[in-house]
């Protein structure tokens, strides 16, 4: 399935005469399976050969190569290469690369990677973008239990009363489901005790 990803995209790509249009549309499509396509892979210099056989342009390869590796070490918690990529200024710690519209910053939160959520605030990354589904960094940490990514984000200017644009409220979500490390988190960081969410609770 990776292979067929990588292979048909790398032929849309050559077809259109390689315009930048293209080039993003590639990079968002491959977002989606980049992991599963990364793990059949493994290795820059398989994923660059495909390229060359492909014909793509190193340019494009580059950068969908980049953003395979960085989307991965996110993922699996890899924070000597997240650490490597933003300091090469290669990648843009707030683009969105993943299938529900994440950030990296988003993606390391949402499985609790702590080392790389640190890295990339230190780089920039911003700590109060919505995903497609109105979810911020601060709420995935939240909803997987994860106070260490919680407390990065607050410490970075998350703000801990918001709600998101549904009108759901952090604090009252983690008191209702026993989340109590994330409650006493929230609460050190003064989030209103007093906010009403949606439902006026």
């Amino acid at each position: 399935r990776a292979t067929w990803s990588w292979r048909g995209a790398a032929t849309f790509h050559r077809a259109c005469a390689s315009p930048a249009s293209t080039r993003r549309y590639i990079r968002h499509a491959l977002a989606g399976v980049c992991k599963a396509a990364w793990d059949h892979y493994q290795t820059c210099a398989q994923f660059r050969e495909l390229v060359d056989t492909a014909g793509v342009g190193r340019r494009c390869g580059r950068s969908i190569g980049v953003h395979l590796v960085m989307t991965n070490a996110c993922l699996q918690g890899n924070v000597d290469t997240v650490e490597m990529l933003l300091a090469s200024r290669t990648i843009n710690p707030n683009q969105r690369v993943y299938t529900h519209g994440f950030t990296f910053l988003m993606l390391a939160c949402d499985n609790g990677h702590v080392g790389c959520v640190r890295a990339l605030i230190g780089h920039g990354a911003k700590v109060d973008t919505f995903d497609s589904d109105d979810n911020n960094a601060a709420w995935l940490a939240y909803r997987n239990g994860n106070a260490a990514c919680l407390r990065e984000l607050l410490s970075a200017g998350a703000d801990p009363s918001s709600t998101n644009p549904a009108g759901h409220f952090m604090l009252i979500h983690a008191v209702a489901e026993g989340k109590e490390e994330c409650v006493h988190t929230l609460l050190d960081a003064n989030a209103n005790v007093d906010q009403r969410d949606v439902h006026g609770w």
